[in-house]
């Protein structure tokens, strides 16, 4: 299955809201600016944005869950937040378990 277009990762925090991009081909990934989270509607106008001029085909969303894998407050929180993405966006939007992204990127 041969798809074109980027991947935007989106690591969404109570502050700052992480980006990072894909080339086309799914080989590198390089992080983007952070925006201030201002919002939902601020949110949905800059990825729209972004999906637009970096030919985004997917975002992925990470869902922080507990280390025991259940899910707490801010997992449900960015599991609401993926639902409204994937209304809004009419795109592909998949959530990625987080436990120890941190961790493994050092």
């Amino acid at each position: 299955m041969d798809v074109k277009g980027r991947i935007l990762a989106v690591d969404y925090g109570k502050k700052n809201i992480g980006l990072a991009c894909c080339d086309e081909l799914g080989l590198t990934v390089q992080p983007m600016q952070s925006l201030p989270n201002l919002g939902t509607a601020n949110l949905l106008k800059k990825l729209r944005a972004f999906a637009g001029t970096l030919g985004v085909r997917e975002i992925v969303l990470g869902i922080p869950f507990r280390m025991n894998g259940t899910r707490g407050d801010a997992a449900l929180r960015m599991e609401t937040l993926m639902e409204s993405l994937r209304t809004a966006l009419k795109m592909p939007i998949t959530g990625v378990d987080e436990r120890l992204s941190t961790v493994e990127a050092m």
